[in-house]
Parts: structure tokens; C-alpha cells; sequence
């Protein structure tokens, strides 16, 4: 019953009188309802690899880990935390992965280019973020978020730099400005506009998964239209 779960929780954690009393009354159900779930799933004989869901814990608190399944956790944090703020370690680390991976990359984008032409040096760029897309989609693990997210700094470092030469380069002095300006519209205006609401339906409609792999299946069309387009001659 509810009241004995309360007088468990109170002989194993004293601290959590310190508790908000609406986080308390909270708390109670989840616990009682996650115990009636490992009595559902200790009844049903199955192995436990299969009862290991594999969901990824965004927070747990104190005691969660008598409370729940085997699962894989990255991020622990305080029970009834806004998420927004329980992430930030895990959007920071990944960002900042990311923004590290691109210095060295742009810093001698230039040399790369040079070394095996600036189409090449783009195809590479969008197959390398294509990978790391891929990785997001098919990762099980969450630590490897921030491997991937290098892993993508180094492609879009690659990438970003030598577009930027590559249009500069093929555009009339004269409409310099104008074309990097087009460009900017495109990458930072135009295309979250198309993309942020058919991602939103994507991952509503079908599932997180799917909005990387669509990244993915871009990015190598992008690659192929560059190899094309290079074959041809229409970049030289």
C-alpha cells in the first residue's frame, strides 16, 4: 500500500521530509506503480535480456536504482528537475565536442582543398556528417553521442569552410556579398523553417530515429550530386 511504501521510503531516505510535499505525493505513485511493473515482469518468466527495455534514463533520484529495470543511464540528476536544465550537461558536452572538432578542421580546410580539390573536400565533408547522422540514428549507447558529435565537427568544419571558398570562388567579385548572403538565408533561415517542422513530424509520425536517418539519406544525396557535378567538369 501507499502508506507502507511511505514508511519504507522514510526508514531508507530521512532526507526526504526535505522534499517539496507535491514532489512526495508524486513519487509515491511512481513508486508503487514500478514495483506492480517488476512483479508483472518477474511473473512472466522471461529471460532478463528481454525484459531489459533499453530506454535511455533522462533523470533519476535517490532509490531509483532498486525501482527500475536494468537500463542505461548518461545523465543523473534530481528527481522532478526541469529537463531542459538536466540536459544542458549532455547539450553542452556535445556542442562543445562538436565546436572543438571544427577549429583544427577549418584551420587547414585550406591545405585539405588544395590537396585533393575542393569538390572532393566537400563530398568528404557531407559523407563524414552523413556517418555521424547515421551513428545517431542506429546508437544504442548514449556515451557515444559525444563521439559522434565530433566525429560531425570534423565534417562540418570541412564542409562549411570550403562551400564558402568553393561559392566565392565561382561568383563574380562583384556579387561576392550577394551570394554569401544567399547562402546564409539558405543554411540559417530557409532550411530550419522546411526542416524544423517536417523533423517535428517525423519524430511524432514515425520516430526519433528517423529524423537523423532522413539527415543521413540528405547528406548522401548532397555527396552524390557534388561527384556528379564534379565528374562533369561543372566545377572546374
Amino acid at each position: 500500500s501507499e502508506i507502507n511504501i511511505s514508511k519504507l521510503l522514510i526508514s531508507l531516505y530521512p532526507s526526504i521530509y526535505d522534499l517539496a510535499p507535491n514532489v512526495i505525493r508524486d513519487f509515491i505513485p511512481l513508486v508503487t506503480g514500478n514495483i506492480a511493473h517488476i512483479k508483472e515482469i518477474k511473473e512472466s518468466q522471461r529471460p532478463v535480456q528481454e525484459a531489459d527495455h533499453r530506454e535511455w534514463i533522462v533523470a533519476v533520484g535517490r532509490g531509483f536504482d532498486w525501482l527500475h529495470l536494468p537500463n542505461k543511464a548518461l545523465i543523473i540528476g534530481p528527481w522532478n528537475y526541469p529537463l531542459q536544465l538536466l540536459l544542458s550537461p549532455l547539450v553542452g558536452a556535445m556542442a562543445a565536442g562538436g565546436a572543438l572538432a571544427e577549429l583544427p578542421v577549418m584551420f587547414y580546410s585550406s591545405r585539405i582543398a588544395q590537396r585533393i580539390g575542393e569538390a572532393k573536400a566537400v563530398v568528404y565533408g557531407c559523407v563524414v556528417m552523413g556517418l555521424a547522422f547515421l551513428g545517431y540514428e542506429l546508437t544504442k549507447s548514449p556515451g557515444l553521442l559525444l563521439v559522434l558529435s565530433v566525429f560531425k565537427g570534423f565534417g562540418y568544419g570541412l564542409w562549411f569552410t570550403v562551400t564558402i571558398r568553393l561559392l566565392t570562388k565561382r561568383t563574380p567579385e562583384e556579387w561576392a556579398s550577394t551570394a554569401q548572403s544567399l547562402l546564409t538565408i539558405c543554411l540559417f533561415g530557409l532550411a530550419p523553417l522546411v526542416a524544423g517542422p517536417l523533423g517535428g513530424w517525423i519524430h511524432d509520425s514515425v520516430s526519433p530515429p528517423a529524423v537523423f536517418g532522413l539527415a543521413a539519406a540528405c547528406l548522401g544525396m548532397a555527396a552524390v550530386v557534388m561527384l556528379l557535378a564534379g565528374r562533369r567538369g561543372k566545377l572546374d
